[in-house]
């Protein structure tokens, strides 16, 4: 081998090597930690003032039913007194009853509905702030773990779902 050649072959193996080193010194230098999703998620303050509004909305559906069934139970005894002789009352009453049942179908057509949306809004604004959180204190990746198998394993000093749920719920509330 020539005196030129193997300056070229020296020179490209110090290349390949600085560059191996680069890739590894990137990797490993890389910020990672995960967040366990059901933990910041069941006590992120934004979903529990969610469920409070699901569960007032529902008090308030529950005692327009109550009261439809508190009429039904009145109409039975005038029809029952009446030997179900006053076609106006059994009107009167099968309408009710229909009104009741459709209502019940809306309504639990409605809560169904409104709490999908509400958790996939939930999902989106918890994305953001642990997006914002990773920004905020330099994080390359932030792992979600469910428990569903998409991380099986990491360390629990990369667990920052603490700091993360203090932080969205701050960030919820307005601080």
């Amino acid at each position: 081998m020539t005196k030129p050649t193997i300056t070229v072959f020296l020179f490209l193996f110090l290349t390949a090597n600085a560059i191996g080193t680069g890739i590894v010194y990137y990797f490993t230098k890389s910020k990672i930690a995960y967040i366990d999703i059901n933990v910041v998620y069941d006590a992120y303050k934004g979903k529990m003032d969610k469920e409070k509004e699901l569960k007032q909305i529902e008090q308030r559906q529950q005692n327009i039913l109550d009261s439809l069934k508190l009429r039904i139970l009145d109409l039975q005894s005038k029809d029952k007194a009446l030997n179900g002789k006053s076609e106006e009352v059994r009107n009167t009453l099968e309408g009710t009853y229909e009104n009741y049942n459709r209502l019940k179908e809306e309504f639990s057509s409605y809560n169904v509905n409104e709490s999908q949306k509400q958790m996939e809004s939930l999902f989106n604004q918890i994305n953001q702030y642990v997006k914002d959180y990773g920004k905020e204190n330099g994080y390359d990746y932030i792992l979600g773990a469910a428990g569903n198998g998409n991380l099986m394993y990491a360390k629990e000093s990369k667990d920052i779902s603490k700091p993360v749920l203090k932080y969205i719920n701050e960030r919820y509330e307005g601080r």
